[in-house]
């Protein structure tokens, strides 16, 4: 089936929230509006747009016991307007974490999808409210999440079993808090039917949370796989300086290196 040479369309999607609530006998009444938009002016493009997005009928989490855990806890996305072109925003590490936006009051992202060359950007006005963690080599801390804009930008480029990425993300917060950069590439290489190797460099330039202080710091993950028919090998390294952050994305620890190694054989027609 052959698609027709004009993909171009406009959705608009207004919405009004009535809730209705009584505490103390007294009862009260609020209206919130809201409008979400997309709109694609080629095929390759697709722009969305939200507009004091209403989320709160969205599924709740699943609970997990956090009692006695010294690292924060990480919760999938489950907001329609952060779904679109979240593929393209996966990397090695989990270098984007939409959950980080608490509030929003309006977003917009672009999308492109080429035959080669895919990204997507977005930008984003947060009302906060929520927690922006501090992690460290034992734990993580976290302060109160003011009020932020954020921009985000990630494309990646296939080459057949070569597939190279790149970041760039800016958190600025409202008052003078502060902000907080994370810019890096990323690669994924097929070498055969076999092997595989994922790594990612971040660096971390952050004025937010530090006494005024301007503090830098470097994460490096990589990961080789190798997955036969009998045998699986898999080697990660995952290494980050103290003065890593990215208030955007999901690190609960920093000042630690991790090395984690993997190797299994099988062994068929046994038993016969």
């Amino acid at each position: 089936m052959k698609l027709p040479a004009d993909h171009a369309f406009l959705t608009i999607r207004p919405s009004l929230t009535l809730r209705c609530a009584r505490r103390d006998g007294v009862r009260s009444r609020k209206a919130d509006t809201s409008m979400d938009i997309k709109w694609r002016p080629r095929a390759e493009l697709l722009i969305d747009g939200t507009l004091n997005p209403d989320f709160s009928q969205v599924a709740l989490d699943v609970p997990q016991l956090a009692g006695n855990a010294r690292l924060a806890l990480s919760f999938p996305e489950k907001r329609p307007f952060f779904f679109e072109s979240a593929d393209l925003l996966r990397t090695p590490t989990d270098a984007i974490y939409t959950r980080s936006f608490t509030a929003p009051r309006w977003g917009l992202r672009a999308t492109w999808r080429g035959q080669e060359i895919a990204g997507s950007s977005f930008a984003v006005d947060d009302r906060g409210g929520g927690l922006a963690l501090l992690p460290g080599p034992y734990g993580t801390d976290a302060v109160d999440q003011p009020a932020s804009q954020s921009l985000a930008a990630r494309a990646k480029a296939d080459r057949g079993a070569v597939q190279l990425g790149g970041l760039v993300v800016n958190r600025r917060y409202a008052g003078g808090a502060g902000d907080n950069t994370v810019v890096g590439p990323d690669i994924g290489w097929q070498f055969d039917s076999a092997w595989r190797l994922r790594a990612q460099w971040l660096h971390s330039q952050s004025t937010a949370f530090t006494d005024g202080r301007r503090v830098g710091g470097d994460r490096v993950y990589a990961r080789l796989s190798r997955l036969s028919e009998d045998k699986e090998f898999d080697l990660t390294i995952d290494e980050s300086s103290a003065g890593f952050r990215h208030d955007t994305g999901f690190v609960n620890q920093v000042g630690v290196r991790h090395l984690k190694a993997f190797a299994s054989k099988g062994w068929h027609g046994l038993g016969r």
